[in-house]
C-alpha cells in the first residue's frame, strides 16, 4: 500500500475508535452521590434494624445501609442480593423487606 492508502486507513480507524468512545460515554449511567443519614436518621435506622434482628443495629451497619441505598437508587431490584451479603446470609425474605423499608424510610429517598 502506498502512503495515501495508509493515511486513509489510519484516519478511518481513528474515526471509528472515537465514535465508539463517544457512544459509550453517552450510554453511561450518571453517578449519583450516596445519601448519608444525619444523626437523627442514623439513630432511627439503627433502632429499626435492631428491632428486625437483634444482631443488627451496630454502627458499622450504617455504612452497609448506605451501600444498599446506592444499589436501590441504581435500580438493582434483587434486594436480597444487596442486603444479605452485607447484613447477614440467614436473613429471611420478610427481614430483607423490612430492612429495605427501614433504609428507604429513614434516609434513602429518590428525589
Amino acid at each position: 500500500m502506498n502512503r495515501r492508502t495508509w493515511t486513509a486507513v489510519a484516519a478511518l480507524s481513528l474515526a471509528a475508535a472515537l465514535t465508539g468512545c463517544a457512544s459509550e460515554a453517552e450510554t453511561a449511567a450518571p453517578v449519583a452521590t450516596i445519601p448519608s443519614p444525619d444523626a437523627a436518621q442514623t439513630s432511627e435506622l439503627l433502632e429499626q434494624l435492631s428491632s428486625i434482628d437483634p444482631a443488627l443495629g451496630r454502627d458499622s451497619d450504617v455504612s452497609d445501609a448506605r451501600n444498599i441505598c446506592q444499589g436501590l437508587l441504581a435500580g438493582e431490584i434483587e434486594t436480597g442480593d444487596l442486603v444479605r451479603p452485607r447484613l447477614g446470609d440467614s436473613l429471611t425474605d420478610e427481614q430483607v423487606g423490612a430492612i429495605e423499608s427501614a433504609i428507604r424510610d429513614t434516609f434513602c429517598t429518590v428525589e
